[in-house]
């Protein structure tokens, strides 16, 4: 399967071997907490230790059954993550400059194209 993706397209298009066109739509995210990791160390989560590394991602999902306990979290290595980072600390920055209460309040959509309009060239490459 081959991907492409749009910055003003909310889908990821995929590309099949045979030619077949998939759409794939973003998924509610199922997040509680995002953290950024500021200094390398050992998260202790539920007795088990997770190693992070300096500007790792961890999310703490809600738990699918309702109980708090059975949270699981996501570690994102750095290399990974890095332009998410950089983006959500200049949105928090932007967010702050700006007086807005929450980000929902301060959140302005771009104009979204139709997913008929996205070239689908190059994704063969």
């Amino acid at each position: 399967m081959k991907y492409k993706m749009e910055p003003k397209v909310s889908v990821l298009i995929g590309l099949t071997e045979d030619n077949e066109i998939q759409i794939i739509n973003s998924s509610y995210a199922n997040l509680d907490y995002v953290f950024i990791i500021k200094e390398a160390g050992v998260i202790d989560y539920k007795n088990e230790k997770f190693p992070v590394e300096v500007g790792d991602v961890v999310l703490k999902l809600y738990a699918s059954t309702g109980k708090v306990n059975d949270r699981k979290i996501v570690i994102i290595p750095a290399k990974y993550a890095a332009a998410w980072v950089e983006n959500m600390e200049t949105e928090g920055d932007d967010i702050k400059m700006s007086g807005c209460i929450s980000s929902a309040d301060c959140v302005v959509a771009e104009d979204e194209v139709p997913v008929t309009d996205v070239e689908l060239s190059g994704i063969e490459d």
